[in-house]
Formats: structure tokens, sequence, C-alpha cells
């Protein structure tokens, strides 16, 4: 649900309920707030979500039936000038002390920066940069360049 306040503001309040049956039912409740500046050339954001996941079936056949819940807060900012766009984004997961598959951790946090440059209408390059902790990598730093190519065979409309 997305309730716009003013053509800056919007609120956003979501709820989803997944099953899967090797794993049980999983639901995730919570919502957004998210601001735009300037006609969209900065837009800012921030979230809180909490993800109950009880009853995690067949995780570890030694241990089953163990809590992946966790809670989950985000904020993200994105600015766009001209052909350069340019983002961060940053979450957090705060799990349950409890939990043994994730190492000992109980929180798991990554931080993503962005920087892209849109050459002409069908070339754009970017590259980003994250640096985060989760109980398979602890401190890790990773980098990805893209360069994007889109065809131009398609009419307007999707055909």
């Amino acid at each position: 649900m997305i309730w716009t306040t003013t053509a800056s503001f919007q609120m956003v309040a979501d709820y989803r309920h997944m099953h899967r049956e090797s794993f049980g039912d999983t639901n995730r409740i919570g919502g957004d707030l998210r601001w735009d500046f300037n006609e969209k050339s900065v837009l800012l954001g921030i979230g809180a979500h909490v993800v109950n996941a009880v009853d995690a079936q067949f995780v570890d056949p030694a241990a089953p039936y163990r809590s992946l819940s966790y809670r989950e807060a985000r904020i993200w900012t994105m600015v766009t000038k001209g052909k350069l766009t340019a983002s961060l984004d940053g979450i957090l997961q705060r799990y349950e002390s409890n939990n043994p598959y994730l190492a000992g951790m109980r929180n798991v946090y990554e931080a993503v920066g962005s920087l892209g440059y849109q050459a002409s209408e069908n070339v754009k390059v970017s590259g980003d940069i994250s640096y985060g902790s989760n109980p398979v990598a602890k401190h890790e730093t990773r980098g990805l360049l893209r360069a994007e190519y889109r065809f131009g065979f398609a009419k307007k409309g999707g055909q």
C-alpha cells in the first residue's frame, strides 16, 4: 500500500506471506518512507521490516526448526545530474542471538556505493563497490564494473 502525501513524499506499508514445503512459513511486514527532491534528481529513503521465520525446517538436518527471524533497517539515496547517477545504500539485518547458522553473528550488514554514466541513449557504464559482513565473508569488499548496451530493435509498445 502506497500513500502519497505530497508530490515529494511517500509512505509505503507492505506485508508478504511465503510458504515453502521444505522451509515452512515466513511473514515479512514493514514500511518505507521515500522523499524526492529537486524534481526527482535527488531521492532518499529509509525503511524497516520484520521477518518472522520461526520454524525454518530442514536448514540443518541435525538441528531442524531453528528461527531465521530478523529485523531489517535500510537507508538509501540516489542522485541524478545530467548523464551521471550515484547511489549509496546501507542495509542492516539483526538476527536472534541463538541462531547457529550465523556463526555467532547477530548483525549482518552491507553498504553499497554506485556511480554510473549514460554515454548515449543505448550505452551506459557504471561501477559498484560494496563492503559488508555476513557469516560466510566477514569484512568483505567487492567491486563490479558494468557496461550496458541496449539494442534498438523493439518498437515503442514492447513489440
